[in-house]
C-alpha cells in the first residue's frame, strides 16, 4: 500500500476487473467506504487500482482488529 496522504490504498488486480468491481471487493473485504477508484493499466500488463477510502487510513488497522498493518513505499 501507498499513497497514505491521499487516504488512498493501491492494489495490483487482474487486468479483466473495472472499477466497480474493485470496489465491491475492497467494501466486502475490509468493510469499508470507498470514495472513488481509479485504475492504471502498466505497460507490463500489470493493473493497478487506486481505492480513496471515505475513512482515514490510520483507523483501518483498528477496523481490521490487528496493528500489524504497515504501508509499502
Amino acid at each position: 500500500m501507498k499513497k497514505m496522504e491521499d487516504n488512498t490504498l493501491v492494489f495490483i488486480v487482474d487486468v479483466k476487473v473495472n472499477k466497480h468491481q474493485i470496489k465491491q471487493a475492497v467494501k466486502k473485504l475490509y468493510d469499508i467506504g470507498v470514495t472513488k477508484v481509479n485504475n492504471l493499466i502498466r505497460t507490463d500488463g500489470e493493473q493497478k487500482g487506486y481505492v480513496q477510502l471515505t475513512m482515514m487510513l490510520w483507523m483501518l488497522p483498528m477496523k481490521l482488529g490487528s496493528s500489524k498493518l504497515s504501508p509499502i513505499g
